[in-house]
């Protein structure tokens, strides 16, 4: 984990001594019991037929903290809400139509309009109410009903959870605010739906009270979701993350918070996107710095695990259209927009819109500056291959049964690191800049490479008795910390073409750019292997570690035996050029895909990553472009 905010105490100097960390995971915890569940209740406030208009009152006895109107006719029409606590009357808000979410063409979209009729408005946080009446603001209405829904307040969360500088930030689970699995279930037996991946993030609000307190967020979130499902017929929440004003944000839909979960936040805009919504009414008002700081948190996360790159916009195609858009019309837009870009609606509010411009840069700022290294919390597995990977700009993520150490090196926004390696039993190792820098990480000790003065440097490869050689791009190998020199194989000076450098049991050789390997120091030539005259696709040579010869990786995935090595069995294939590193065992072994996810074939298990991508997302311009992968001797 890149932890150098919370150890810039430490002096610099011990950079080598420090041993594994462990590293944080989101951690859930859950209620002390389960919490009461949400109920409705339904009160019809005019008779069958009757139409009433601007100036009518309707009202109706009981618990509410959650109200919503129902009625036919006007869809203008505008209600005003007042709620009695304690024999006084207090206004609570206004109500107008509800802004549909859901898809129509969807399961959930043809469910939802088949059990609903007429006019539903948006839902109403009223807090603490034993009546509450409502009068007509404004139109007309007939048949209409108020759906007041008990929210009891939840056991916990209680107090402020902010986000915090780990990379997932604290998210309030589902369990922990209580939410009812039964009821989305009852409406959808099927579960959740899942996108492709995420392509960009879409900012609501939910309008109504700005007054509430920490503990009672969980409640308004728990409202929210019965409002869904019991009133509209949804399948679940809206939407995929809440947000309240002190900086908590809550799980939203089911199905994971690391998946691209199918919401009903936006008509027309739910594929590909995950929408978060801000508790609260934030036309007038600008979102509190805690919601703010929370929104940048959880999308820099969030966009760096799916592959979103903020610094591009988005060409996005809407299926179904919004009231804005037609169906099937593509749109050129930012990574990060609210919901009246898509849609004719004033959220997420004025004032927050006007707050998604340094929203965007500043998430930019981080994505490009910090990696993000875990996904969701990073254990070494006891008996699995010890696996390093490297990013080329400094971060490294174990894998498997390796420990996870601190950072070695940070480039931010330059893509400088060639090369990790792990020493003897994965205790440490180094991380190879393109001017011949090494950088010690765990218990390495400190070494001195070659100093280039310009961005050449390549590979690296260390020796069993300390030490080891960089080779150059020019095919120079350079000894340091006592090993003895190689000499003199392929080498083309001023021509950047050399890329590997490895020790068969024959001797060492070098592999060029086009995928010819050159032996070095009087080694035999080797026979066989692939060659790209002029077609810069090699991307790694690795041993036979149960024979002769090796192997070399293509960028597309491919792995071609060289100089009598047995053919391997079917390897990843990535179709474009997404190959970065090879990892060959006695018994299969692993391909490294750019966006950092291991692929183990051949009879290799399956290993937990401390970094890795949503699996179906492409490499961004970030400092998550994986290079190269190290297994621990």
């Amino acid at each position: 984990m890149r932890l150098r905010s919370v150890l810039a105490a430490c002096a610099l100097g011990s950079v080598t001594g420090l041993v594994a960390i462990t590293l944080p995971m989101v951690v859930t915890v859950p209620t002390a019991s389960p919490p009461p569940k949400p109920s409705l209740e339904r009160a019809r406030l005019t008779d069958p037929g009757e139409t009433v208009r601007a100036g009518w009152r309707g009202r109706a006895e009981g618990k509410a903290n959650l109200v919503s109107v129902s009625w036919h006719g006007d869809p203008g029409a505008r209600f005003t809400v007042e709620r009695r606590r304690d024999g006084t009357w207090y206004p609570a808000g206004e109500l107008q139509h509800s802004e549909p979410g859901v898809d129509p063409g969807t399961v959930e979209g043809r469910r939802a309009a088949a059990e609903t009729t007429g006019n539903i408005s948006e839902p109403l946080w009223v807090g603490q109410a034993d009546a509450v009446r409502i009068r007509l603001a404004g139109g007309s209405a007939s048949d209409v009903s108020l759906q007041r829904i008990e929210s009891p307040k939840a056991t916990a969360p209680d107090g402020v959870a902010s986000a915090t500088s780990a990379p997932v930030p604290r998210i309030i689970s589902r369990v922990e605010w209580g939410a009812d699995e039964n009821l989305r279930l009852q409406q959808c037996p099927e579960g959740a739906s899942y996108d492709q991946n995420v392509q960009l993030a879409i900012i609501h609000h939910t309008a109504g009270s700005n007054n509430y307190s920490p503990s009672a967020s969980a409640s308004i979130v728990r409202g929210l979701y019965a409002y869904a499902v019991e009133t509209l017929k949804y399948c679940d929440t809206h939407y995929n993350f809440f947000i309240d004003k002190y900086g908590q944000i809550f799980e939203g839909r089911f199905g994971g918070i690391d998946k691209p979960v199918h919401a009903a936040h936006t008509t027309g805009a739910n594929t590909d996107t995950v929408g978060i919504a801000f508790i609260g009414d934030y036309s007038t008002t600008p979102a509190p710095p805690a919601a703010i700081e929370s929104l940048k948190a959880l999308l820099a996360w969030k966009f760096a695990w799916h592959g979103v790159d903020p610094t591009h916009n988005v060409w996005y195609r809407t299926i179904s259209g919004t009231d804005r858009w037609p169906a099937g019309s593509v749109h050129y837009l930012n990574a990060i927009i609210g919901h009246r870009d898509p849609g004719q609606t004033s959220c997420p509010g004025q004032a927050l819109y006007d707050q998604l411009p340094g929203v965007r840069s500043d998430v930019i700022r981080r994505i490009l500056t910090g990696p993000v290294d875990e996904s969701l919390g990073y254990r070494p597995e006891a008996g699995k291959p010890q696996l390093m990977i490297g990013s080329s700009f400094g971060a490294i993520y174990p894998a498997g049964g390796q420990q996870p150490y601190i950072d070695p090196a940070a480039f931010p926004a330059r893509p400088i690191v060639k090369d990790i390696e792990l020493l003897p039993g994965g205790v440490g190792g180094y991380a190879l800049d393109g001017f011949g820098g090494l950088h010690p990480f765990g218990n390495a000790p400190v070494a001195y490479g070659p100093a280039f003065p310009i961005d050449i440097a390549r590979d690296l490869v260390l020796r069993k008795g300390g030490g080891g050689w960089v080779l150059d791009g020019y095919g120079g190998i350079h000894p340091f910390g006592g090993a003895p020199r190689i000499c003199c194989g392929g080498y083309w000076p001023g021509w950047d073409i050399a890329r590997k450098l490895s020790r068969f049991s024959t001797g060492f050789y070098v592999m060029d750019a086009f995928g010819a390997t050159h032996p070095e120091a009087g080694a035999p030539a080797m026979t066989g292997g692939p060659w790209w005259p002029g077609w810069d696709i090699a991307r790694d040579l690795r041993r036979n570690p149960v024979g002769r010869g090796g192997y070399v990786l293509d960028g597309f995935g491919a792995v071609w035996p060289v100089g009598g090595a047995r053919k391997l069995g079917p390897t990843p294939w990535y179709g474009e050029d997404l190959a970065r590193g090879l990892v060959v065992r006695r018994t299969g072994g692993y391909s490294l895909k750019s966006s950092g996810i291991l692929t183990p074939f051949g009879g290799a298990p399956a290993v937990r990553q401390a970094r890795s991508t949503y699996i179906g997302a492409d490499a961004i311009t970030t400092p998550y472009i994986a290079n190269s992968v190290s297994l621990a001797p």
